[in-house]
């Protein structure tokens, strides 16, 4: 087995978890436990952290959840909208964010460890050695000089493993141009996040052209005929976006399929939501190789009858292209089908069930073996 790009987890103030572990980390892993306990946090939390706290995730989660929106308000400036939207991120959503705010994202060990802060800074002006020139510097300065001085603005800190301090005010994370980050721009594998309503066309698009250049149409088909073996070929053509034919003028690229059965290609949504989510879900596998894959709600769209079938591939291509996924469901057919296949792949699957113990929010791992036994007991585990 390849080494695991993320063996533990441990979640500090972010969101709705003050202090998450899970030890164990497997090669498939699957979240469950009830409605808004924290599945697709903990995956948005996964995706930040992967992408070594790249500001445009943060503004991708925020939008996700319409949280960019709420807080704009007239009688604020643009940097307390700003901080009114970014303290969704940080555990118990303090009114207003102010210096020494703080999460971090890492393995159990701490080695690997995202750390963001909101800090305190004001700009000056200091002169550059080589050139003997003025330029424009951040300086941090005390938490409690805030509010005291007009020059004084609020920041975000974001270091990972110690490598690299990105300072980001905050106002530029919701430009559109956001400040370039290296530790995410060079990172040394890929992430792909594949949410609960789908892809995009565009992203769609993006994908399956990677799909073809790096040779691995083969998987995307093999995953398309776990509904329809029928299935021989996929493309994606140009619409040309007419009025008459499509609510939109915008050309865009629709994916559709070629059955042995027929000389002509259809559109693939013609074929049922489990087709589409099927598409988007190898899709998503191939463009994570080497890498990690984060899905929610995976079974959208699907039918009991072939998660079983969906498990496996999805098990044997992670396997195949050193990919580790995390996943989250709240349905019992697709904890049952993943029991049933993670016997066959015994050290693949993890079953993390998010649940509260008092006021705390706890993680409790299942291997196959654990996992099995309590699916065989009828224990209750979602």
């Amino acid at each position: 087995m390849n080494t695991l790009r993320i063996p533990s987890l441990h979640i500090v103030n972010y969101r709705g978890f003050s202090d998450l572990r899970i030890n164990k980390c497997g090669r498939v892993n699957l979240l469950v436990g009830r409605n808004n306990v924290g599945k697709t946090s903990l995956l948005e939390a996964l995706w930040l952290y992967t992408r070594r706290g790249d500001t445009r995730v943060m503004r991708e989660i925020l939008m996700g959840r319409d949280e960019d929106r709420l807080p704009i308000i007239e009688e604020l400036d643009n940097v307390q909208n700003a901080s009114a939207a970014l303290r969704h991120l940080f555990f118990g959503r303090p009114t207003m964010l102010s210096p020494g705010a703080a999460f971090r994202i890492g393995t159990v060990d701490d080695r690997a460890l995202l750390n963001v802060a909101v800090e305190a800074y004001r700009m000056e002006m200091v002169e550059v050695e080589a050139t003997a020139m003025p330029r424009q510097r951040r300086v941090v300065v005390d938490a409690d000089q805030y509010g005291m001085d007009d020059e004084i603005r609020l920041g975000l800190s974001i270091d990972f493993d110690s490598q690299f301090l990105l300072k980001q005010d905050f106002i530029r994370i919701f430009n559109d141009r956001p400040a370039y980050n290296i530790l995410s721009e060079n990172r040394e594998y890929a992430t792909v996040m594949l949410p609960a309503g789908g892809l995009q066309r565009n992203q769609i698009a993006a994908w399956r052209d990677r799909s073809i250049i790096g040779g691995k149409k083969q998987h995307v088909l093999r995953a398309l005929q776990l509904i329809l073996p029928d299935v021989e070929d996929f493309d994606l053509v140009e619409s040309d976006g007419r009025p008459y034919i499509s609510r939109t003028s915008k050309s865009e690229r629709i994916p559709v399929v070629k059955l042995r059965s027929s000389d002509e290609f259809i559109a693939l949504r013609s074929l049922g939501d489990g087709m589409s989510r099927l598409f988007a879900l190898a899709l998503a596998l191939v463009n994570a190789q080497d890498g990690v894959l984060l899905v929610d709600e995976i079974e959208s769209g699907l039918h009991y009858s072939i998660q079983a079938e969906m498990w496996r591939f999805i098990i044997q291509l992670a396997t195949t292209l050193n990919i580790q996924v995390f996943a989250a469901t709240h349905s019992k057919d697709c904890i049952t089908a993943f029991s049933t296949i993670t016997k066959e792949h015994p050290e693949e699957g993890m079953l993390i069930r998010l649940g509260y113990k008092g006021d705390n929010l706890i993680a409790i791992t299942f291997d196959e073996e654990e996992l099995a036994a309590a699916t065989e007991q009828d224990i209750e585990v979602r």
